[in-house]
């Protein structure tokens, strides 16, 4: 869940957008850089393409470029909500614009939950498009978002707190420990447990998904500026966001953190798979991996502007960066641009054939889709 200069300043474990410049709004959605376009239906064989570069296709005439019912390729339709086509790939589409700074984004099951940092909101809208509504006001800053089916846990980085809450609207809200969460910036929840790092105090905590006033358990103490963080059914994965930041790794029931993977600059998010740990490096743009097992850092594309959040399937690795959406090959090679110029996007997610963002601009700021 990347080089210009990007400036992120933690004060009490916030997390402020990238200091970037604006994109040139003269264009929405230009086209990738690269293009990933399979052949989904041959083209028709024995027939020439049309003076205007179209080609023959289903007994008809297209450009591939622009027609979004064979974009890129003869017989692909665009999904994902998507209406027009642009340099053979589909472009993104707005489920909703607003004024309130969002930032951080999970998926639950077909709805969006996302924190708005001016407008001080939680909200959620489904995956298909409609109406977006306020869950509960007064929550500034929120990052790290991880959800059950029925509850959400959230951090409040501002307040110092770490939130849990009903998912359903008109439910009600509860501190979820007793506990001062210096700077939660990262939750993710296992089975009935949460896990979260707080970045202002450096630690990794732990906790049953439940409202009943008690404390957290410490697992790790000492982890500077901790940001992210990912589990899996044996251990906990965290980023340690310095110019000489760690890649960590710990048993869920606790035990010694080990490094991973050392001299990272500025890692931020991370997320796991059955075999591999994946981050982003803010500072030198890089997009790696690193066996579970230990072993070498595998950097699969370099030089993006300031990668942030980051998500993972079978196939690939899709991350924002100062202005883009993107995605690489987990086994590394070309970075391949989904939706250019947008308006710094930050939280990031998936489903089997959707990547959703965030814009964060507070000036223009959406939650949109773009077809993987």
């Amino acid at each position: 869940m990347t080089s210009i200069a990007v400036a992120i300043v933690a004060a009490c474990g916030d997390d402020p957008a990238p200091s970037v410049s604006a994109p040139d709004a003269s264009d929405d959605d230009a086209a990738p850089s690269t293009a990933d376009t399979g052949s989904v239906q041959e083209r028709d064989a024995g027939l020439d393409a049309g003076p205007d570069g179209c080609v023959p296709c289903g007994g008809e005439c297209v450009l591939l470029d622009s027609d979004p019912n064979h974009c890129g390729a003869c017989g692909h339709l665009c999904g994902c909500g998507a209406t027009t086509c642009t340099g053979g790939h589909c472009d993104a589409t707005t489920l909703t614009a607003t004024s309130g700074a969002p930032f951080d984004l999970a998926r639950g099951g077909d709805r969006l939950f996302w924190g708005e940092d001016v407008a001080r909101t939680l909200v959620t809208m489904p995956t298909a498009g409609g109406d977006a509504g306020v869950l509960y006001s007064g929550r500034p800053t929120i990052r790290g978002i991880a959800l059950t089916d029925t509850k959400i846990v959230f951090g409040r980085t501002s307040f110092n707190i770490l939130e849990i809450a009903d998912r359903a609207a008109g439910g009600s809200s509860h501190n979820f420990t007793n506990h001062q969460e210096n700077g939660p910036t990262g939750v993710v929840i296992d089975g009935d447990r949460a896990y979260w790092v707080n970045s202002s105090t450096g630690l990794v905590r732990t906790k049953l998904v439940v409202v009943d006033g008690t404390d957290g358990t410490t697992l790790a103490t000492a982890q500077t500026n901790a940001r992210r963080i990912a589990v899996d059914g044996t251990s906990l994965y965290w980023t340690t966001n310095t110019a000489t930041g760690t890649v960590m790794q710990m048993p869920k029931a606790g035990g010694t953190p080990v490094a991973l993977a050392s001299n990272q600059n500025l890692p931020y998010d991370i997320e796991v798979d059955d075999t591999f740990v994946y981050w982003t490096n803010q500072g030198d743009g890089a997009i790696s991996k690193v066996p579970k097992t230990g072993g070498n850092v595998q950097v699969l594309t370099t030089g993006r502007s300031g990668p942030l959040m980051l998500s993972v399937d079978a196939t690939h690795a899709y991350y924002t960066t100062s202005s883009t959406v993107e995605k690489v090959p987990l086994a590394g090679g070309a970075p391949i641009t989904l939706a250019a110029k947008q308006d710094v996007p930050a939280g990031l997610a998936i489903d089997d054939d959707c990547v959703y963002f965030v814009n964060s601009s507070a000036d223009a700021g959406a939650i949109r889709k773009v077809e993987k």
